[in-house]
């Protein structure tokens, strides 16, 4: 699968886990671009790694209302 795609899919993926709040689904998908990362050492495909990462621990916490109207 092209990186590109790859990427795609875990985006729609993250979205997904964001709508059920999954947060662990949601680090292990980072995770996953985390490892493509290092391979391929895109600094384009960390951003989405540090992104989705972001969001599994803001889905985590049980405080915090998080609204994704945008979703």
């Amino acid at each position: 699968m092209e990186e590109r795609d790859h990427i795609l899919e875990v985006l729609r993926e993250t979205k997904e886990a964001l709508r059920r709040k999954d947060n662990i689904r949601i680090k292990n998908l980072s995770n996953e671009v985390i490892h493509n990362s290092s391979i391929n050492q895109d600094p384009d495909v960390i951003s989405v790694a540090v992104i989705i990462y972001s969001l599994s621990k803001l889905i985590e916490r049980e405080s915090y209302n998080l609204s994704f109207h945008f979703l």
